[in-house]
Parts: C-alpha cells; structure tokens; sequence
C-alpha cells in the first residue's frame, strides 16, 4: 500500500480530528459533507466550508476555504495564488461556530499551508 498527498493552503481553523470525527454520528454529520477528496482536482464544498482531516493518524481537521490545491498524481504543482486579501473570515467563523458547536473564541482562523498524506 502507498501513500499519495496533496498539497494545500487553506484560509482554516485548525481542530484536533476528534472534534469532527471522534464518532459515527460526527462522522456521517461532518466528513460526508465537508471533506474533501485528495484525489481529485476539484474542490469539495458546502455551505462555503470544505474540511481536510488526518484520518490516518488523526492529528488534524483543517475546516475552511481552500485557496489552493494541488493534486500529486497532476503533478502541476501548487498555482500562483494570490492569498493576502481575506474577506469575511468574520461570517466564516460565525459558520463554523454554529456547525460544529464550538465556542468563537476558541476559532482561531489562519493561512495554512499543509500536505495532506493520503
């Protein structure tokens, strides 16, 4: 069995992985939706929310806006993106708090650049 990445950036809260899929019920009410598919090319979103989680070793769950993807097996490459304008991290944070149950003060939404081992 190999492994295959893809490389992010993401405007994001970083969570540990059991705030979204510790159980079934979380499991099915968040991943199902929000997670994206690091095979793919196309970004997974609802609700303007896509999550990227380490479900192999569980050491993140990465919920935001992907600002830039790139897929290993289309070996392009992450874009040129232009990631110094934020807008409505505000609402997004709003979003997130009422989704997930957590407290907006604990939702501290940064630039993250990340490979996502799959």
């Amino acid at each position: 069995m190999g492994t295959d990445r893809t490389d992010y950036v993401m405007l994001a809260v970083k969570f540990p992985y059991e705030t979204v899929a510790y159980d079934e019920d979380k499991y099915d009410k968040y991943l199902d939706l929000y997670e994206d598919n690091g095979y793919r090319s196309e970004i997974k979103e609802h609700d303007g929310l896509t999550m990227v989680s380490d479900g192999m070793s569980g050491e993140y769950a990465f919920v935001g806006k992907v600002l830039a993807k790139a897929v290993e097996e289309e070996g392009e490459g992450l874009p040129i993106t232009d990631c110094s304008i934020v807008k409505n991290s505000i609402e997004m944070q709003e979003k997130i708090s009422n989704i997930f149950g957590v407290d907006k003060a604990h939702i501290d939404i940064k630039i993250w650049v990340f490979t996502h081992w799959h």
